[in-house]
């Protein structure tokens, strides 16, 4: 009656504060006197050894209980000295990220990305789930001891600011903006599973800035209200759509439909905001597989990702539906990673393939025996993907950073993006992906927080009431319902990549084009372009053509091989040898010869 006539606060508890946290000493208690309660059984001989066990249970049922409970909650390893020393050490190094590259003066967006080699720069983009988990990233970051109470709300309000006056679509942010003009970058397009990223990050930054700048925790909250996700929800099929082309003004025909996706940050923060309704849950998919005794509900790509980025803050106890789930995950990709003497963390990354401007490209890796999807690579490692695992086996996961950074994948701003097992140097070694990307530095901060700090991120979204209503869905327990499929866990070794034939490049040859394996030819007026799985080529109108190797050829070569194109592309000639004068030559000077370029005029 006081809370609802006078406090109005807790009104959302189906138990009182005071029996949450008491309830277990009450039932000690209770157990206790029913064991005493027994003794008069002992004065007829017939009863007393029953009346003793009976007592003995009591006694000690309680405490009993309570311990397999908490053990079946969560059977989380502890942490050493040391592996505390890493970890802060990292969050110190990722949180630089951040300092560095949002700086206090300007609008508080995180660049998409930062290249160090090859020495690209800073993609001056940025998208809803980087602004989110930028948020986030200063949260953590004033958990940690790394920013000031005021500096966090300097720079949290700076963000605010600048996403107020972005320009919208029915309240969510378009998939990626210019961050130095603050215009949306064409084609524009809307992305469900970014806008609930975004959404969940704006109601949890409200809610711990609150005490701080009540004026900027009504801002935020208005921001998460004003996104209506409900625009992209299908209420026939109970399902969001992946999203919305602005420019033609067409609807994704495709669905998120899977419990083990990233998606269930978005479901959860639509059912807060009232948008959706709660029946939405039970139609997302729950199909599992059995991998080496481990029982793991199947998504997309089988990606680290997909299992792991939504506890940052819905965090699951471990014999619930999605956390037996995620520790089965855990443990399949640390036996991969064992198997093949690596460190573990698939998930989607960067890797080491270039586009023409020699950025990185980025693609989404994991297991094949827990991807629907059928295709999924499995030889390339993100260390964003082994922080997440501190949710699941923080002693595990943190063994797994120490080998990672005692191989050299850390740099000045944290863990590099990846390192490729499908591209490797001549001495065998993975090639690393020398990038930072913002989304995947704010999961890392936020993940290396709450192993640190008690899963403060996750504690403190549930004392949202909206969040706390809505709890017993993540308690789910793995049931009949749910479709189980046996698979296979491949733990062989992945093939070395064929080298190509030296001799194919050697030796001069003439082919049609038919005869080419991989290639694809594009031709409209004058302009002709070509690309095969060694190079990329293109001609224009006086003659010029333009000539890129990229990856495969070039890490066999000691130089470049020029090449003379015949008459309609018929026919090529290739140069018996490497050479180093060619007509004009652009090379890449390190010694990786990653990339290289060259004209010939006819």
């Amino acid at each position: 009656l006081w809370r609802l006539l006078v406090s109005h606060r807790h009104l959302m508890e189906w138990v009182p504060a005071a029996d949450a946290q008491g309830g277990g000493q009450r039932a000690r208690t209770a157990g206790r006197v029913a064991a005493l309660l027994m003794l008069p059984g002992l004065l007829r001989p017939f009863w007393i050894p029953g009346v003793l066990a009976l007592s003995a249970l009591f006694f000690v049922g309680a405490d009993w209980a309570g311990d397999l409970s908490r053990a079946g909650s969560d059977r989380r390893s502890f942490l050493s000295a040391a592996q505390t020393a890493l970890l802060m050490g990292i969050a110190r190094r990722t949180w630089r990220f951040f300092e560095t590259y949002v700086p206090m003066e300007g609008p508080g967006l995180p660049p998409d990305n930062v290249q160090e080699d090859p020495p690209v720069g800073v993609a001056e983009r940025t998208s809803p789930t980087n602004i989110g988990l930028y948020l986030m990233a200063c949260l953590s970051a004033g958990e940690l001891g790394f920013l000031r109470r005021e500096e966090l709300v300097a720079r949290a309000a700076a963000t605010v600011s600048t996403l107020e006056r972005l320009e919208k679509w029915n309240g969510q942010l378009y998939n990626w903006y210019d961050t130095r003009s603050l215009a949306p970058l064409r084609p524009r397009y809307v992305s469900a599973v970014d806008s609930g990223n975004l959404a969940g990050a704006l109601l949890l930054c409200a809610h711990m800035l609150k005490g701080a700048d009540a004026a900027l925790e009504r801002r935020m909250r208005a921001l998460a209200e004003d996104m209506r996700l409900s625009a992209l929800y299908d209420a026939e099929r109970k399902l969001f759509r992946i999203g919305v082309d602005i420019e033609s003004g067409r609807m994704s025909e495709s669905y998120y439909d899977l419990y083990a996706s990233e998606s269930r940050i978005l479901s959860y923060a639509a059912m807060m905001l009232g948008q959706v309704p709660t029946s939405h849950w039970n139609h997302l998919s729950r199909a599992a597989v059995r991998v080496g005794g481990e029982q793991a509900l199947l998504s997309w790509s089988g990606t680290m990702f997909e299992y792991l980025m939504p506890e940052l803050l819905l965090h699951t106890h471990a014999r619930t539906l999605a956390g037996q789930s995620r520790m089965g995950v855990t443990a399949c990709q640390r036996r991969f990673g064992r198997a093949l003497n690596r460190p573990w963390g698939i998930s989607e990354s960067g890797y080491y393939a270039f586009d023409l401007h020699l950025n990185y490209q980025y693609r989404a890796f994991g297991l094949r025996t827990l991807a629907l999807s059928g295709s999924a690579a499995q030889d390339v490692v993100a260390p964003y993907a082994a922080t997440l695992a501190l949710c699941c086996d923080p002693a595990a996961a943190a063994d797994n950073l120490k080998r990672m950074c005692d191989l050299g994948w850390q740099g000045t701003y944290g863990m590099y993006e990846a390192a490729d097992y499908m591209h490797l140097d001549g001495q065998r070694a993975p090639r690393l992906v020398r990038s930072y990307m913002a989304h995947h530095q704010g999961m890392t901060l936020c993940a290396l927080c709450n192993a640190l700090m008690d899963d403060v991120l996750p504690r403190r979204f549930m004392e949202i009431p909206e969040a706390r209503a809505l709890r017993l869905l993540l308690q789910e327990k793995p049931g009949a319902r749910l479709r189980l499929r046996r698979r296979a866990e491949p733990m062989r070794a992945p093939r070395p990549q064929e080298r190509p034939d030296a001799d194919y490049f050697r030796r001069g040859r003439s082919h049609s084009a038919v005869d080419v394996q991989l290639l694809h030819l594009i031709q409209h007026l004058a302009h002709t372009a070509l690309r095969t799985d060694v190079m990329y080529t293109h001609t224009k109108l006086n003659h010029l053509f333009s000539f890129i190797l990229v990856s495969t050829v070039l890490r066999y070569c000691t130089g470049v091989w020029p090449v003379v194109v015949l008459n309609t592309f018929s026919k090529y000639v290739m140069f018996p040898k490497p050479q180093r004068s060619a007509i004009s030559v652009m090379e890449r000077s390190d010694s990786r010869r990653s990339c290289c370029a060259f004209w010939i005029r006819m």
